[in-house]
């Protein structure tokens, strides 16, 4: 064989052995193989293959599972691999199936042509955010199917436990089963509640490391593609899910066409005589096809530009299901540049990103009650502190957060604008004593270091003048009218907070909220 010769590479991938098969230019069938799936059979399928000419493309049966590591070395070795599907299987009822036809199968579809794919590379950013999702998405469905076996107990239960769990709701009623002491197991009543209190502590760990997942998630899903959590209706599960449909490399996709194709919302059309209309494509990644059916859902909701949208194909006579197919090619159009846009300092961010670690910082508020009459004085659960943004590379910025939400929000600066940022309030304990209220706040947030060519500085775990803003609610009882004032670090001290429609004193600030370094 000589080396002007240009041959074509198939292969079937299993577990522990991968079938090749090489094939001429004319099409003719030159050799089969089989190499087992380690480095060692990776090189010598790679040297065997050159043995027969210049490898022009080697068609990979399996990119992202049994083939994974066969791409890695191929790609590295400076072949070019072409992602290729299972054979149809009119073709396996034709041909026949073994490992040898599989092989041959993928060389000829990508000596066609037919087969032009090229596959993820998996061997960065996004392929993290793909194996956290794949934990946690195991996590659901463990704790969704907890939570089901407790419910179906407790309707079996005896009286006396399903009435001491009676009108508890939500996390309330989980934390009631976990803390059930059953005694010896000498009848129904005690089996039941100790199937009841490892059920619901199953549920409360599941749950647990679901809330270690998010917080890893939305640090990379947030520095990978700043521009795409922005966007109306988008979340970091929904933005997690696209990037992991696009892959690490998704300059492979030519198009927004080919972009929502892969995610099933490209338009199929099912003509006929007079009637002219097209219907989703009911292919593709359906996980990425519920991820735009959820952005879709919620701008419907909370969109305006979407609701008029909505309102006028309406009119126009479409259907709910016609809209929503036409919101999601559209919404697809849109994703992709901004999957795609990666935010300022992309270099250096991502050098961040590779030493970025979780932080932890404690605030503590104590405001003294005034001795006017009852206001229903109370905290509310937004906060805003400062912190040094890695993502925007700015020290001081402004956070807010909010209890319960999955990330905080950076003020920015004017290039950037506000972002999401990877932070979130752990812990929101108040409590009211001695004529006290008092506030205990902890908020995680993923901080790494990076300088701050604007202010010339450092980045430090805790900005260089710790500042936070807490926010209170009160009812003023005479007008019946609620009112809400804030505390924060920087103010002169003593200082009364009056009520705005009575003009009461509701509360008298001491000390300055104090900011602690935790981890």
């Amino acid at each position: 064989m000589g080396d002007q010769t240009t041959v074509t590479v198939g292969v079937d991938t299993h577990a522990d052995v991968h079938v090749a098969a090489v094939l001429a230019h004319t099409g003719k069938l030159l050799d089969t193989r089989s190499f087992p799936t380690t480095t060692r059979g990776y090189a010598q399928l790679a040297t065997w293959a050159d043995s027969f000419g210049h490898v022009d493309k080697v068609g990979l049966e399996g990119t992202g599972s049994y083939g994974s590591g066969l791409l890695r070395f191929l790609t590295d070795y400076g072949f070019t691999v072409i992602e290729v599907d299972r054979p149809d299987r009119s073709t396996r009822r034709r041909a026949g199936k073994s490992d040898v036809i599989d092989a041959e199968a993928a060389a000829r579809v990508v000596l066609s042509g037919r087969a032009t794919g090229t596959p993820k590379s998996r061997d960065a950013q996004v392929e993290m955010i793909r194996a956290l999702r794949v934990a946690r998405r195991g996590a659901m469905k463990a704790r969704i199917q907890a939570g089901g076996q407790l419910d179906a107990l407790i309707v079996s239960a005896p009286q006396a436990i399903r009435q001491s769990l009676r009108g508890l709701t939500g996390k309330h009623h989980i934390r009631g089963c976990a803390a059930l002491r059953h005694g010896p197991i000498t009848d129904p009543a005690a089996a039941t509640k100790l199937a009841l209190r490892s059920l619901a502590r199953r549920w409360l760990a599941l749950q647990a490391e679901i809330d270690d997942l998010d917080i890893h998630l939305t640090t990379l899903v947030t520095a990978a593609a700043p521009d795409l959590v922005a966007l109306p209706g988008v979340g970091v599960d929904t933005a997690g899910q696209l990037l992991v449909t696009a892959g690490d490399n998704p300059d492979r996709l030519r198009s927004e066409a080919a972009f929502a194709r892969l995610c099933g919302a490209a338009p199929i059309p099912v003509s006929s005589g007079r009637t002219d209309r097209h219907r989703l494509h009911r292919g593709g990644d359906r996980d990425a096809n519920s991820a735009l059916w959820r952005v879709a859902l919620v701008r419907m909701r909370c969109h305006q530009p979407t609701r008029d949208y909505v309102a006028r194909r309406t009119a126009e006579g479409k259907t709910k299901t016609e809209i929503m197919r036409c919101l999601k090619r559209y919404i697809a159009a849109r994703l992709l540049p901004a999957s795609l846009r990666h935010p300022p300092s992309t270099a250096n961010r991502h050098a961040c990103q590779d030493r970025a670690v979780l932080r932890s910082v404690e605030v503590t508020a104590v405001l003294a009650l005034s001795d006017s009459p009852f206001h229903n004085l109370h905290w509310k659960s937004d906060v805003e502190l400062s912190l040094d943004c890695f993502i925007c590379q700015r020290t001081g910025r402004t956070t807010g957060l909010k209890h319960g939400a999955e990330h905080g929000t950076c003020s920015g600066d004017s290039k950037t604008g506000q972002h999401p940022m990877a932070a979130r309030i752990s812990a929101f304990d108040h409590t009211s004593e001695r004529g006290r209220t008092i506030l205990r706040a902890v908020v995680d947030y993923w901080w790494a270091p990076f300088h701050d060519a604007k202010r010339d500085q450092p980045s430090l775990a805790l900005t260089r003048a710790p500042w936070v803003r807490l926010h209170l609610g009160y009812l003023c009882p005479e007008p019946v009218q609620s009112g809400t004032f804030s505390t924060q670090t920087n103010l002169v001290r003593p200082q009364t907070h009056t009520c705005e429609h009575c003009a009461e004193p509701v509360a008298h600030s001491h000390d300055a909220p104090r900011i602690q370094f935790l981890t």
